[in-house]
């Protein structure tokens, strides 16, 4: 599937946003966030939504410092797919490891790359980093 960024919003109205500080109780926030999202667009299963938001947002709050804010947004793009984006104030690249079998750590972007349809990094003029994904709800239901 060959996808436009950015991607226009469809008809829904609701962009689920979520202003939260750089510390490890906003993953459970921002996952279950993006699940009531996924369950309200009646997209099924939430399991792939959660991972995939639980990885990108603590790569923000691991990136961020403590008087810094990350941000989430979920919302449907065209043609149906959900789309999340998290944006942290930090400059810190996103970088893909490969799959080290004897570290603790550093899988996450490796697991979201695997796990949705394509992804993006900007780095914006305001400062910080937007990453993107896009998330086709017929292919996750499939796996």
């Amino acid at each position: 599937m060959s996808i436009t960024w950015p991607l226009e919003r469809n008809e829904d109205p609701f962009i689920f946003t979520a202003v939260l500080k750089p510390v490890n109780s906003a993953i459970k926030e921002a996952r279950d966030i993006a699940a009531f999202a996924w369950s309200y667009w009646k997209l099924g299963d939430d399991y792939i939504v959660r991972l995939v938001t639980s990885e990108l947002i603590t790569n923000a709050v691991r990136a961020s410092s403590h008087d810094q804010l990350v941000v989430l947004r979920c919302y449907r793009g065209a043609g149906g797919c959900a789309v999340i984006e998290v944006w942290d104030q930090s400059a810190e690249p996103v970088v893909m490891k490969s799959a080290d079998l004897t570290s603790s750590g550093g899988r996450g972007i490796f697991i979201v790359d695997q796990l949705v349809d394509e992804w993006t990094v900007e780095s914006l003029a305001e400062g910080g980093k937007l990453v993107r994904v896009m998330i086709n709800p017929e292919r996750i239901a499939e796996l």
